[in-house]
């Protein structure tokens, strides 16, 4: 799990020469496994894939032990349903935790806006900045292409 100082993620936190699992602010923990991001931050109403509820699954997706799946047959997308609209001209920050099986390539996009085509460069936590250019939209995608597998959970899409 990480977070954002500013415009630095922050992966590992030490006091002194030992590295904590947990931070708090005050009762409110910050940092470490049980952290999930508060309702209002997250625009992704279903970013932990616990249903299949605000999510439009499409061709080689599907919803496996609570994470988004793609299967490798073939270019396909999936559309997260989104609490408020993305906004022509606004900064966002989209992550999440990609399991891969495969090598390969995915795309983040919007309904008339790609965002990015992207090389899959191992398994981990994704973070991607961008700035959105297009009409007002209310869904964000990720489309698979061939000859890849992968999961993908904890997506987190936050306005900067």
């Amino acid at each position: 799990m990480s977070f954002k100082l500013g415009n630095i993620d922050v992966n590992k936190i030490y006091i002194g020469n030992s590295e904590m699992n947990k931070a708090y602010l005050g009762t409110t923990e910050i940092f470490g496994g049980n952290v999930t991001p508060s309702p209002s931050s997250n625009l992704v109403l279903n970013g932990t894939f616990d249903n299949s509820d605000n999510i439009s699954l499409a061709g080689n997706w599907s919803i496996v032990s609570g994470k988004l799946a793609y299967d490798n047959a073939g270019i396909s997308q999936c559309n997260l349903d989104l609490s408020s609209n993305l906004v022509n001209g606004n900064s966002y920050t989209l992550t999440f935790d990609l399991d891969v099986v495969g090598n390969g390539k995915y795309g983040l996009f919007t309904e008339d806006t790609t965002i990015d085509d992207l090389e899959v460069q191992g398994a981990g936590l994704k973070s991607y900045t961008f700035t959105y250019e297009g009409t007002d939209t209310s869904t964000i995608g990720i489309r698979g292409f061939v000859d890849n597998e992968y999961t993908i959970d904890n997506v987190v899409l936050i306005q900067n």
